[in-house]
């Protein structure tokens, strides 16, 4: 696969990892990323889901509905704090907070920060 301007988006009750032609390169869950994507309803979409970077580095995805966590990476990495990796100082942060909510994304080289500034998701330019 070749990979070109990956962007990390959440879709309704979904994550998903596209590739510049829309295809996805990785999800938590795939065949309803594809669903959303092929159907256009990338945004339309009624049901609603926050992506989450925990103080302890965990990657959460959460219903907001019902408040459900809906998929975890299980894997938490933390370090010593850093002031740059905060939210409101983190350069490569879109949004300024450590969520992702439906239709937010963010593109290769920005960054999903903990709020206590421990920790950070950044998508590569391989979509990871």
């Amino acid at each position: 696969m070749n990979i070109k301007d990956p962007k990390l988006m959440v879709y309704g009750t979904c994550f998903a990892i596209i590739n510049y032609d829309n295809s996805v390169i990785w999800s938590d869950n795939i065949n309803y990323a594809e669903y959303l994507i092929k159907n256009n309803e990338t945004t339309t979409d009624n049901r609603s889901a926050v992506l989450v970077l925990s103080n302890e580095g965990e990657l959460i995805l959460i219903n907001t509905e019902n408040r459900r966590k809906l998929w975890a990476s299980g894997i938490k990495d933390v370090g010593v704090v850093n002031n740059k990796w905060k939210p409101i100082e983190n350069v490569e942060s879109k949004y300024k907070k450590n969520t992702l909510k439906t239709g937010e994304f963010i593109n290769e080289n920005e960054t999903i920060p903990s709020i206590n500034g421990k920790s950070i998701a950044k998508l590569g330019e391989d979509g990871i």
